[in-house]
Formats: C-alpha cells, sequence, structure tokens
C-alpha cells in the first residue's frame, strides 16, 4: 500500500516523513451528531443485513 503512495524521487523514509507531516489537522468533532448518525447508519447499511449485529464504533 505505501509503494503507492510513494513518489518516485523519494525514499520510504521520505515518504513517511511527507505523511506524518500533513498540513491540514484532523478536525475533531467537525461533524454534528446528526451527520455521525447518519454516517454510521450508511456503514451498517454498506455491511449488509449479515453483520448487523456487529456495532459501529461511536
Amino acid at each position: 500500500m505505501l509503494e503507492s503512495l510513494k513518489r518516485e524521487d523519494e525514499t520510504f523514509d521520505e515518504l513517511l516523513e511527507r505523511l506524518a507531516q500533513s498540513k491540514k489537522p484532523i478536525n475533531i468533532g467537525a461533524w454534528s451528531e446528526e451527520q455521525a448518525d447518519r454516517a454510521r447508519e450508511a456503514i451498517e447499511r454498506s455491511r449488509g443485513a449479515s453483520s448487523s449485529d456487529v456495532p459501529v464504533p461511536r
């Protein structure tokens, strides 16, 4: 998987450094509770009925 992200002219060390220095910080709590609930429901639907007993993490 990392191979697909690696640029032709960079080493794996440079790749890892580039990935670790993301310029966009994660915006924790960016979704409202309603948006998060809709996302959880979509994940549950996409898993199908056979895996409905496996809860989506909150």
